[in-house]
């Protein structure tokens, strides 16, 4: 999208562009990234995930669990050359 939108927040004064968020009711908010996660929603993926206890207790807040572990995977926190479970086959089993 070209178009810069600005957060339709009355009063906001971020210089920023504004993402689109589609709220549960099916209606398409444009805010920035302070009053998007003030509006409970994730400011990786733009899902709408207030009131779910892995968001709203986030260890990185404004972002949803799923968006957590992706970064995560990007900045090679999960590594697979130091797996801390090495699985092996057992027979008996």
């Amino acid at each position: 999208m070209s178009e810069h939108m600005i957060c339709q927040v009355a009063g906001c004064t971020a210089q920023e562009s504004a993402f689109a968020y589609n709220n549960p009711h099916g209606e398409l908010e444009w805010l920035c990234d302070e009053h998007a996660k003030e509006s409970g929603y994730c400011l990786g993926c733009h899902l709408f995930g207030a009131g779910i206890e892995s968001f709203d207790f986030s260890e990185l807040p404004g972002y949803c669990y799923e968006c957590i572990q992706e970064l995560k995977d990007e900045t090679g926190e999960f590594d697979d050359t130091d797996d801390e479970y090495d699985y092996e086959y057992d027979e008996d089993y």
